[in-house]
């Protein structure tokens, strides 16, 4: 019951909180929206679930797993932008959960992760993408989930159960939105594995089953989009939404060009989740006495434990996108739980 109540309220606080004016466009609409909007209703209309379309041309960019939820939601509410938006209102509230869930793993007390969630689901980036009819929010909360159960198998080795869910929640990240899904947990979990100098998280086994169950999940759709579509599938997949991605804005000065992206993150990081945004330089100092401490005072190595992996989680994120030449304040959404907590 401690632990119960904060829950719930965090979950019935958020949801209303990204529920309401959800109905309309509003100031907050954004233009990729549309782009799954249509691309469900079209799915709705066509009952071709397999190949997402906008006006009447297959759309490959992403996955279809976001294009499934808005196409659930429809069904159940009808073709409104509630119902298309209510796959991230309820990945929103469910991550804010996940905020609350990490922090009581990590420092068992509810107080902590009941701030936690709040500050997470009021900045105002997480605020505008748990509303919106685009996948980031989506895929925050598989990020966040399979940080969430490698936690788990990290504090507690005998609940092996966490390793299948771990490579579950990697699946449906890359399901929603590719590789980045796959890509930013397996840092975060290989930085900390290689700084604690550990090796036996996960065993061989373990591994292999978590292959397993990643495959099982990711392979039906994308075997069936390349047998209906073939080459021209395979083409855009790799040459326009991997290749082109990474590549594209890192000819002529490398140098200039990043320091000119990491001063665009960090204005954003700074604007985008005001107002704790303007205690980050404490934070920041605090961790970095914390994890440069040989001990911590009443909470020994799970605290330090626990500074050091929200501080991988959170720098990680911060740094990759920084080498990544197309930038988006969005991209930022995916450090926020570990910002928040």
């Amino acid at each position: 019951m401690k632990i119960f109540y904060p829950a719930l309220f965090i979950l019935v606080f958020c949801a209303f909180l990204f529920s309401f004016g959800a109905r309309d466009v509003g100031f907050e609409f954004k233009g990729d929206e549309n782009f799954y909007f249509e691309s469900a209703k079209d799915m709705l209309e066509t009952g071709d679930v397999l190949t997402p379309r906008y006006m009447g041309k297959e759309r490959f960019q992403k996955p279809a797993f976001f294009y499934w939820l808005i196409l659930s939601s429809f069904r159940i509410l009808g073709v409104n932008w509630f119902a298309a938006r209510l796959p991230s209102i309820i990945f929103g509230a469910l991550c804010a959960f996940l905020v609350f869930a990490i922090s009581n793993l990590f420092f068992e007390d509810t107080r902590i992760g009941l701030f936690a969630a709040l500050f997470s689901a009021t900045t105002p980036l997480y605020y505008r993408y748990a509303r919106l009819a685009v996948p980031d929010m989506s895929l925050v909360f598989f990020i966040t989930l399979a940080l969430y159960y490698f936690i788990r198998l990290y504090k507690g080795r005998r609940d092996r159960k966490s390793s299948p869910l771990f490579f579950a929640a990697l699946a449906f990240a890359f399901l929603v939105k590719g590789p980045v899904g796959l890509i930013i947990p397996l840092l975060i979990v290989t930085a900390f594995c290689l700084i604690k100098k550990e090796k036996k998280i996960f065993g061989a086994a373990d591994i292999l089953a978590g292959i397993a169950v990643f495959f099982l999940i990711i392979a039906p759709w994308f075997y069936l989009m390349y047998r209906t579509h073939g080459d021209a599938y395979v083409s855009h997949v790799w040459g326009r939404e991997i290749l082109q991605r990474l590549g594209r804005g890192h000819g002529g000065l490398f140098i200039a060009n990043y320091f000119k992206g990491l001063g665009f993150y960090m204005g954003a990081l700074i604007a985008k989740f005001l107002p704790y945004s303007l205690f980050m330089p404490f934070a920041l100092v605090s961790s970095a006495r914390i994890l440069s401490a040989r001990s911590l005072e009443g909470r020994g190595q799970d605290g330090k434990d626990a500074y050091l992996f929200l501080t991988a989680w959170f720098t990680i994120i911060f740094f990759f996108f920084t080498f990544v030449p197309e930038k988006r304040t969005h991209y930022l959404l995916a450090l926020s739980p570990a910002a928040a907590i």
